[in-house]
């Protein structure tokens, strides 16, 4: 949803403002903290925490791409 939400109102949008991106960026941040995934649980089981770990991956990358979107290709500029 937040991913949607980035899409509809940056990548749609060329006049966005950068609060848009900083509102997704607090947003990722704040379901980062609701299932606190840079913590492992006691006993976890393998398969958890390869789980864990690929979301926090997920979650990272997105956050980067917020920040840093792709360059337009070359199609999209003319």
């Amino acid at each position: 949803m937040i991913q949607r939400a980035y899409h509809d109102t940056v990548v749609l949008d060329p006049s966005y403002t950068y609060a848009t991106v900083l509102h997704c960026d607090t947003e990722m941040r704040n379901l980062l903290e609701e299932y606190d995934l840079e913590r492992p649980e006691p006993n976890e089981t393998t398969p958890m925490f390869w789980a864990r770990i690929f979301s926090l991956q997920n979650i990272n990358i997105r956050l980067i791409r917020f920040h840093r979107p792709c360059k337009p290709s070359l199609a999209m500029l003319s």
